[in-house]
């Protein structure tokens, strides 16, 4: 079936990031509003976006993949090719690295907020009567108190630089563009995910750090220590382990590990570069974190991109980090 095009307009962005909905939701919206959007085709995987890329004979993959210049020769496929830069670099953040912590590992909940500023809930069950309890008739029940935490969260914004002219890049075929986009979307996520480590073990600047526990014997690795870590949780169970690239060798050699007649053990620890050296944290990823990121903020700087002024353009994400629950993390220290 013949698809129609949409007008486009770098307005559509700046509509993006002023009322905190995405750059593909508006443009879902009017393709919708002209008739020229296919649920056929949507049934299909074929969203607003894709629908657009047909009906300009663009192509992000294959063979035939388009040349990054092909989106240069009309204005409105430039507005596509911002999107495009977007969604590749989606996908290198969203990629999950064999053995590498990844935000399915650490984030409970993701809050997108318009502005740059968020303020917090937290329950501390050490200081809550939160335990169910059965009580007789006109008995009082336990109280769990849901507080907004003193200072709010301040989002920052993280990225990269983009090195390389127009000239260079327009003669590039958009598969292989965007295969260095995801590379770098890829980055951006252990960037971020560093920044979440950080803020695990130093808490988000309302006296929340993480508890420390020390091993048996400081300097060496036991089973010992991975079971008094694991028992250290009192109203959560952790289900994911974290630690440098040392301390999982570490992990991974304990003969209890090694054994697969042996007792049971969890995993072995995801690596990061932002866990301090001979340290293990352990958490539970269902209540652990928070991450608060900015609505309709595009990626990548589309007032540069869309002028061709892609040397030094940033792609970048405005995002924080907010502990849920202190006691669903503790961090062992060898």
């Amino acid at each position: 079936m013949k698809i129609e095009k949409v007008a486009l307009s770098r307005e559509m962005f700046d509509e993006a990031r002023e009322t905190g909905v995405s750059f593909k939701e508006i443009l879902e919206r009017e393709a919708r509003k002209q008739g020229k959007f296919s649920d056929e085709l949507a049934a299909k995987g074929m969203d607003a976006f894709a629908q657009q890329l047909a009906a300009r004979d663009l192509k992000l993959s294959g063979a035939h993949a388009s040349l990054v210049d092909d989106f240069f020769k009309t204005d409105d496929s430039r507005i596509l090719f911002v999107e495009t830069i977007n969604e590749f670099v989606r996908l290198g953040m969203q990629e999950q690295l064999e053995s590498f912590a990844s935000f399915q590992d650490i984030v409970a909940t993701r809050t997108g907020i318009v502005g740059s500023v968020y303020q917090g809930a937290e329950v501390n069950l050490d200081t809550s009567t939160a335990t169910a309890l059965r009580v007789g008739e006109r008995g009082t029940f336990p109280k769990v108190t849901i507080n907004f935490k003193d200072k709010t969260i301040t989002l920052f914004k993280i990225g990269y630089q983009i090195e390389g002219t127009y000239e260079a890049i327009r003669r590039m075929r958009t598969n292989v563009f965007g295969t260095a986009m995801k590379v770098i979307g890829r980055n951006l996520a252990q960037s971020k995910i560093a920044v979440a480590i950080d803020v695990l073990i130093n808490g988000d600047g309302n006296g929340n750090p993480i508890q420390s526990i020390n091993a048996q014997t400081a300097g060496t690795l036991t089973y010992a220590d991975i079971v008094a870590l694991e028992e250290s949780f009192e109203d959560f169970a952790p289900n994911v382990l974290i630690s440098d690239t040392a301390m999982r060798i570490a992990y991974r050699n304990l003969p209890e590990y090694k054994d697969s007649n042996g007792p049971s053990m969890m995993d072995a620890p995801k690596k990061c570069k932002a866990v301090p050296s001979g340290c293990i944290i352990a958490l539970d990823n269902r209540a652990a974190l928070e991450e608060v990121y900015e609505k309709g903020a595009s990626l990548v700087e589309y007032d540069k991109i869309i002028t061709q002024q892609i040397e030094n353009a940033v792609v970048s994400e405005v995002c924080g980090f907010a502990k849920l629950f202190t006691g669903a993390s503790k961090m062992l220290v060898v």
